[in-house]
């Protein structure tokens, strides 16, 4: 998952343009960027849809970790685990839209 061409990197503008916020960018090789920005971009529509944006993070989180590590990667379980705490972090103390 890429960072879409919409998306605006500027974390003077808060924290629906800074990535992945205050955690890493990335896991070793797999690249976060672009599930983190589509997720600020998510949360940023008007409406209450906090639960499928987060739902959607954690997914293409998982999906970089299974395009950077392959199947028999040892990384790939750990880098999936680290998907799973970005996801429980979101849930529990991301913003309420």
């Amino acid at each position: 998952m890429t960072v879409p061409s919409n998306y605006v990197y500027n974390p003077r503008k808060g924290s629906l343009h800074d990535y992945c916020t205050s955690s890493p960018d990335s896991y070793l090789s797999a690249d976060f960027r672009g599930p983190c920005a589509r997720h600020d971009l998510c949360y940023a529509k008007p409406g209450n849809h906090k639960k499928a944006c987060d739902a959607t993070l954690m997914t293409q989180l998982i999906q970089n970790c299974k395009y950077a590590y392959g199947s028999l990667n040892p990384l790939r379980y750990s880098c999936t685990n680290t998907a799973v705490n970005y996801h429980q972090a979101v849930t529990s103390f991301g913003d309420d839209h």
